[in-house]
């Protein structure tokens, strides 16, 4: 009877020494809140009544193989550029595109670019507010002096 009374003492330490590990989980996923704008848009340039489509998106790059620097891709703003807006100046209403002195166009020539966009409550539309110059370049670039202030409303698809 003792042999017994052992094995069950045995299986039962057995039985409650098998307890599945507990894995913590990783925190979860926190979505930044201008995430949501990420996509592509109709755009209505306000001046002159054209319409094209802009693209909102993240890059991020690698600076030593641990930190990341989050960015946001503008393709095609205004028609005419592609910005990468590092370490994103983000409030909780707008983005500002911040001041973009030298950026070249699609055909070379250079411009001072500034500005903001304006998001809606919905997230399904924003302002774009901005400054476009060529004061400092026109001369040297060959072209006609140019400059706009200039908002366009972007929708989403």
């Amino acid at each position: 009877m003792r042999i017994i009374e052992l094995i069950i003492l045995v299986f039962i330490m057995v039985f409650l020494s098998c307890k599945k590990e507990v894995v913590p989980s990783s925190p979860p996923y926190i979505e930044q809140w201008w995430e949501g704008y990420y996509g592509l848009y109709d755009v209505t340039d306000t001046l002159n009544d054209t319409v094209y489509e802009l693209r909102i998106s993240q890059i991020s790059r690698s600076f030593d193989g641990t930190y990341f620097e989050d960015s946001i891709l503008v393709e095609n703003f205004a028609n005419q550029f592609d910005l990468r807006i590092a370490n994103p100046n983000i409030w909780y209403s707008n983005l500002s595109i911040g001041v973009n002195f030298g950026i070249a166009d699609r055909d070379g020539n250079r411009w001072s670019l500034s500005g903001t966009h304006y998001w809606d409550e919905n997230k399904d539309s924003l302002f774009v507010y901005y400054t476009l110059s060529n004061i400092a370049f026109y001369a040297e670039d060959g072209v006609e002096f140019f400059e706009v202030i200039s908002t366009d409303l972007a929708v989403k698809k």
